[in-house]
């Protein structure tokens, strides 16, 4: 008997952890909490620090500040979106 790998099961095993953590979270016992300042500078994302315009044009600011984010976050969509 062969074991193949099955990311159905993984999905609906993390879907379930997920909500676990959420029920938990609820209902008082367990408190998440992140620390985006820490996560922005983990991944490398740098604020756009104009809140007087438009959303678009933050959005804009936002994509010239992390080019190497998009390009790659890009690249790696359309790849996925080929093979898969």
């Amino acid at each position: 008997m062969h074991h193949y790998f099955v990311p159905d099961l993984y999905v609906v095993v993390f879907g379930f952890m997920v909500l676990g953590l959420v029920a938990l979270q609820q209902l008082g016992v367990l408190n998440v909490a992140i620390n985006w300042n820490k996560a922005q500078e983990l991944f490398g994302i740098q604020r756009v620090e104009t809140p007087d315009t438009n959303l678009l044009r933050m959005y804009v600011e936002w994509i010239k500040l992390n080019v190497g984010l998009v390009l790659t976050f890009s690249i790696g969509f359309i790849a996925g979106l080929k093979v898969g």
